[in-house]
């Protein structure tokens, strides 16, 4: 569920973070949107003829698809459909019964590589957390996986034309979603602790931001939604603008490992999220044993997250069409 920052902060996360994104809808299409971008023409031709295999195609895809779309060209539907992939994760969560069960992955999305506030909590807790499996199983759509194995799972599918089209458009939308949440620093980890958080604090989930928040939706879902397609679509263009990101010798792109980008993240997290701005108080509620109030982060908090998810949706989202190229390059 989402919520929201004390009342101090909406006037001002809604100023700052008024060209940002994270990873709720509007984050995961906009990523789509940049790795749309990417995209060769025969990339685009196999992709979207494949996508419309998918078994909800006519329920998720077209009947949701906005009468602007409908009228427009091929290519601002294709934009769409592709935009709609990236959610359809996330739409699966809300289908009921076998539906829901046939199609939604609740641990895909994810993935706790531990994070340790000093050396002493590694020492009491570290030996029991058991090592972070980084290879799917030899089953598909394993459950259980999480969001490196799932994001495998999802490559060795689509590559392999031996697999059902119904399946693999399914792991079109599981790519598209999968490469976005791995550049989202508090999917990648969970932080530790012997009193507090013995099993993790679910990737910043049970750490309270303000009265209603916490510090995982604050990064998950904050900044920025409800905007219009067309209104994504520049946002998207203005974050390739960067020409740092936007180059074909930038270093990044050399790096297309699920196993590097979740670790990526997590080193992000431990600079950028798990700041003395929320380890103080929660060493300080660890070392008493009183309950973790909500912490109030600064101002600077949070507009150095919005710059490294600036950064972060722009690399997810060319690392997205660098694989989709890979992958249909021969279909």
């Amino acid at each position: 569920m989402k919520r929201f920052l004390p009342i101090i902060y909406i006037l001002f996360s809604t100023f700052l973070f008024s060209h940002l994104f994270a990873y709720n809808a509007d984050g995961h299409r906009v990523i789509a949107l940049i790795a749309y971008e990417q995209l060769d023409e025969g990339t685009r031709d196999a992709l979207f003829e494949l996508l419309k295999q998918h078994p909800r195609f006519q329920a998720d895809f077209l009947n949701e698809m906005p009468d602007a779309i409908k009228e427009g060209t091929p290519e601002l539907q294709q934009r769409w459909l592709l935009s709609q992939a990236g959610v359809w994760p996330d739409i699966a969560r809300g289908f009921d019964g076998d539906t829901r069960k046939r199609f939604h992955r609740s641990r895909w999305h994810w993935v706790n590589i531990p994070f340790f506030a000093n050396d002493a909590h590694e020492a009491a807790v570290g030996p029991s957390i058991p090592p972070v499996p980084k290879d799917p199983f030899t089953g598909l759509d394993n459950g259980n996986y999480n969001i490196i194995q799932a994001i495998k799972n999802s490559l060795r599918i689509l590559k392999d034309k031996s697999h059902p089209a119904e399946l693999r458009a399914l792991h079109i939308c599981w790519l598209v979603h999968l490469v976005a949440d791995s550049h989202q620093p508090l999917h990648a980890t969970a932080l530790f602790s012997p009193n507090l958080f013995p099993k993790g604090d679910r990737g910043g989930n049970l750490i309270p931001i303000g009265q209603r928040n916490n510090l995982h939706s604050t990064w998950d879902g904050l900044l920025g939604r409800n905007r219009t397609f067309n209104r994504l679509r520049r946002d998207a263009a203005e974050l390739l603008d960067n020409e740092n990101l936007n180059n074909p010798d930038a270093p990044f792109r050399k790096v297309m490992s699920p196993n590097d980008w979740l670790q990526e993240s997590r080193e992000l997290a431990e600079i950028h999220t798990y700041t003395a701005d929320i380890l103080k108080p929660v060493l300080a509620a660890e070392e008493s044993g009183n309950t973790l109030e909500g912490i109030t982060p600064g101002e600077d908090y949070y507009r150095n997250g919005g710059k490294v998810c600036r950064e972060l949706a722009t690399k997810s989202g060319i690392r997205l069409g660098i694989l989709f190229n890979e992958i249909f390059s021969a279909e």
